[in-house]
């Protein structure tokens, strides 16, 4: 607690003032005259686009504030009852090579990019983002006022884009009916424009923004013009097929043998249904979904892990309206295979409402750390049903506040009995001081058990407050569960701790060849050992760290850590360092790299070590269509007198853009585990190898098509490489808008 307070005492000294306010003026949306229609080509040729209201006032906000554009930005803005149009002229004030490819949709943070940010409801509490790439690439996400992004969101829109003398152009339509908003409201829409100098790494903006003005969503500029009206029922209905095969190895005859056809292993139809019920609020449903992720979980170093991987959701179900949810008691992972689920979520006014129901036919099991979880082991889950739900209302308050109450519950079935449940109920709150600081306050209380059996009841809660402004940052908190606490929705690991932390930044901007350096550090202590009457320390961590960002679009990074913790009833300690690099300065080459290493627990036998992990990526790009990704990693888990354990792990990902909707992807990628005594001899190793190809046609989001293929060899010193899996699919899907 003590090295706490030194830390914020000197972060605190690094502080300077106050920032300021500003106003805009408004964006206008010119309305289509009757019979007009315009065509997403890329040329602004339609006699309406003469009619709109040109925005020219871009100011420069990242890496600094306030600097003059490269080049001109022209931004002209027409609607009508269906359909918002932007037209985005880019230009360059010295002759430059436009950095534009065709990619995989999302894939266009390389490239030169405008975009626009759109808040319907007009209270700047969140927004769609919709970045667009030269030529006509899309990329959309979600954000919100409390800092949440989801870039997994998609959205219907059109995009054409095209590279002229001197810049781009860039046509885009987005339908009302892509996005929520409240028809009866009085409130105007608001709206933020940007444009990406990739060369450059720079950012601009209309209006302006201003890190010391508070949060970015709540400097947009009122939207006019804007009157939707409504387009067809409202009813979305999404079908999907997914038709598979392959081999396995069989364990009797080592040979490779052909999956048993049969439903659902080999053809495994499913559907999904939307009604959006109001402008606002929307009722989704699916029936035995598909969860089949198109593209893997990234690879992770998971050789010493003390805590089951945190997995970020992709599956298109739990994505409507994932902002309304907290996440605090929902971690959708923990949903693994639903037979159904429904979900209702929507926003009227200054009340957000979002309700999820699931029956999932495959649950997880716990991840507590340490005391068993009654009724919701590994042996309980087993064979077992859980009906999952999830209810939450967000109230808020004035321009940044709010108060939440969060139901969370999940019900056991096996064998036909009610066999275990868990219940859960969070009150949460954030209160906005200023512009620039809130305090964030939440308390929680969980019953979990055997029906008829063991159960545990416990809190858990957590106060923090922060302060974020453009040259610096800083915060703390004070934390803890209960040591009855579980949370078999969420993703809370130990139960019977609580601690303190605070953390802090400073930025400093400068001229020449080094444009920023920031600096900062945190730390934080826990206790466990309630029940005793004297808490004793759990761990505590120290981090400063430094960003430097250097000529020649290069990244430099490096942090300290000095730590200590209590595990498996012993006492551990160490220190940890970690280097990093990155540079993009040419357009078709991108490299970063890095070391760590220092002292570490290994967790399957409650002994010291050391860990150390270098690793290594570059990415190259040409003929405006073609990606090469190129990583590896090693991690060593131990040191000289005692057993070593290294993994290698190493990967290549190929993308081929024929259009837009059309791509081809080829990855191949590979795991080498060695194992040495203390004499550094080779005591054990295994390889494995995958392979996969995938072809992907998706025209818009929801209709897709895709083919793909993967074969995965394995071999070890003793054996020849053999393939041990093949697989064959083919997964379609068709969105219909009624």
């Amino acid at each position: 607690m003590r090295r706490a307070l030194v830390t914020a005492a000197l972060l605190s000294a690094l502080l300077p003032g106050p920032g300021r306010a500003s106003e805009v003026a408004p964006v206008v949306a010119v309305p289509l005259l009757e019979g007009e229609q315009i065509v997403v080509d890329g040329l602004a040729d339609e006699e309406a686009w003469s009619r709109a209201r040109p925005v020219t006032d871009f100011t420069g906000y990242s890496p600094t504030e306030g600097f003059e554009p490269a080049g001109d930005t022209t931004v002209r803005l027409l609607t009508d009852a269906t359909h918002l149009y932007v037209f985005f002229e880019a230009r360059f004030d010295e002759p430059t090579r436009v950095r534009g490819y065709i990619s995989e949709r999302e894939d266009v943070n390389r490239d030169d990019q405008v975009a626009l940010y759109l808040d319907p409801f007009g209270d700047g509490r969140r927004a769609y983002v919709f970045w667009i790439n030269a030529l006509g690439v899309q990329q959309d996400m979600l954000t919100t006022l409390d800092g949440h992004w989801n870039p997994a969101w998609d959205a219907i829109f059109r995009t054409r884009g095209r590279i002229v003398e001197g810049g781009y152009d860039v046509e885009v339509a987005i339908p009302f009916r892509s996005l929520r908003f409240d028809p009866r409201s009085e409130q105007p829409w608001r709206i933020l424009l940007k444009r990406k100098f990739t060369a450059r790494d720079e950012y601009v903006s209309h209006p302006p923004i201003h890190g010391d003005d508070g949060p970015e969503l709540l400097q947009y500029a009122e939207l006019q013009g804007v009157q939707p009206g409504r387009s067809g029922i409202g009813l979305e209905l999404l079908p999907t097929v997914v038709v598979r095969t392959g081999q396995d190895r069989d364990e009797e005859t080592d040979e490779l043998k052909w999956r048993e056809p049969g439903f659902p292993d080999t053809v495994d139809p499913g559907v999904g249904v939307k009604w959006q019920l109001t402008p606002s609020l929307a009722l989704d449903a699916t029936l035995n979904p598909d969860f089949s992720q198109i593209e893997a979980d990234p690879n992770r170093i998971d050789n010493n892990l003390r805590y089951a991987l945190w997995l970020d959701e992709r599956r298109p179900f739990f994505l409507e309206g994932r902002e309304l949810y907290s996440g605090f008691l929902l971690y959708s992972r923990s949903i693994v295979d639903p037979i159904y689920g429904i979900k209702l979520s929507g926003k009227q006014g200054p009340v957000s409402v979002a309700l999820l129901h699931a029956l999932d036919e495959a649950p997880a099991p716990t991840v507590h750390e340490s005391e068993a979880t009654p009724g919701f082991t590994e042996e309980d889950v087993d064979g077992a049903l859980s009906f999952v739900t999830h209810a939450e209302t967000r109230f808020d308050i004035g321009e940044r506040s709010n108060f939440e109450i969060a139901w969370a519950d999940k019900e056991l079935v096996k064998d036909g009995k009610h066999h275990s449940d868990f219940h859960a109920l969070n009150l949460s709150s954030r209160m906005a001081l200023d512009a620039n600081s809130q305090v964030d306050v939440s308390v929680a209380y969980s019953a979990t058990g055997r029906v008829g059996g063991e159960r545990l009841h416990g809190p858990s809660w957590w106060t923090r407050y922060s302060r974020n402004q453009r040259l610096y940052d800083l915060g703390v908190s004070w934390w803890g569960n209960g040591s009855g606490f579980r949370n078999e929705n969420g993703f809370d690991t130990r139960s019977e701790l609580t601690g303190v932390g605070v953390w802090g930044s400073r930025r400093f901007d400068f001229t020449g060849p080094f444009p920023w350096l920031r600096v900062g550090g945190n730390a934080w202590n826990a206790w466990n050992d309630w029940e005793s009457g004297k808490p004793v320390p759990d761990g505590s961590r120290q981090y400063l760290w430094l960003q430097l960002r250097g000529p020649k679009q290069t990244t430099l990074f490096v942090q300290t850590s000095r730590w200590d913790l209590r595990y498996d009833g012993q006492d551990f300690d160490g220190g940890w360092l970690i280097a990093s690099m990155n540079n993009s300065a040419l357009e078709w080459l991108q490299i970063s790299g890095g070391f760590a290493g220092g002292n570490a627990v290994r967790y399957a036998d409650a002994t010291q070590t050391t860990e150390r992990s270098v690793w290594a990526s570059a990415e190259v790009r040409g003929f405006r269509r073609l990606t090469v990704n190129l990583n590896t990693r090693v991690n060593w888990l131990g040191r000289d007198g005692e057993q070593l354990d290294r993994l290698w792990i190493y990967r290549t990902r190929w993308v081929l853009g024929i259009t837009r909707a059309l791509s081809v992807r080829v990855i191949v990628q590979g795991r080498h585990e060695t194992t040495m005594d203390t004499d550094r001899h080779v005591t054990g190793s295994s390889s494995e190898l995958d392979l996969s190809a995938l072809v992907t046609l998706v025209p818009s989001p929801g209709t897709s098509v895709h083919l793909g293929f993967g074969e995965r060899w394995a071999w070890n010193p003793d054996a020849d490489i053999r393939t041990e899996q093949r697989d064959l699919f083919l997964k379609a899907s068709l969105l219909l808008r009624l």
